[in-house]
């Protein structure tokens, strides 16, 4: 017992050592290779491309708003027999990576 107390802290450090060595060799390519494995695209916003965009323009609107003013969008506008698009908020879509985007982010993360 008086031996272990007089090696406290050697052993205390060997066990950091052994836990980053650890974290560095398993954790982490783990870590990595499960986040390369998917990739995130941003579908743009799209506004309404018929009468309720040339409303906002007359009215001198900011269009960065137009989410908040879809919403308000006056009724004579709303449907109107036009064939505009509606409003459609930006999407963040997640998809799995091909081989090349894979093998990239990898490099690009030190593993390759």
């Amino acid at each position: 017992m008086e031996k272990l107390k007089q090696y406290k802290y050697i052993i205390l450090i060997v066990l950091i050592v052994l836990g980053l060595d650890f974290y560095w060799h398993q954790v982490r390519p783990t870590w990595i290779m499960h986040e390369c494995s998917w990739v995130k695209e941003v579908n743009p916003a799209t506004l309404d491309g018929g009468l309720y965009e040339q409303y906002l323009r007359e009215k001198n609107v900011d269009l960065s708003y137009s989410h908040y003013l879809q919403e308000r969008k006056p009724s004579s506008l709303r449907m109107n027999g036009s064939t505009s698009t509606p409003v459609q908020p930006e999407q963040v879509v997640s998809r799995h990576a091909n081989k090349s985007e894979y093998d990239f982010c990898l490099h690009d993360n030190g593993l390759k």
